[in-house]
């Protein structure tokens, strides 16, 4: 894969190189291997607030939760009959 040519030993641990490669593959379809991905991010994660984002995202990708079909359920109840 492309994305293993961007040496990870140089970044360290920046969470934001495995949430990326895990974004991408989410959009591939590859979910399992994006969830493996947001959990390293997790991992190496600098703050609570990073922590919270990826573990989020990880929840979205497998399916836990999903931001779009609530903000989807949200708009059509301002809908008119």
């Amino acid at each position: 894969m492309a994305l293993d040519a961007v040496d990870a030993r140089k970044l360290g641990r920046y969470p934001f190189l495995p949430a990326a490669r895990a974004e991408l593959l989410a959009e591939l379809g590859r979910t399992a291997a994006a969830a493996q991905e947001f959990a390293a991010a997790i991992a190496a994660a600098r703050n609570p607030a990073e922590e919270a984002f990826f573990a989020g995202r990880r929840a979205q990708v497998l399916g836990y939760c999903s931001t779009q079909s609530s903000v989807l359920l949200e708009s059509q109840e301002n809908l008119p009959p």
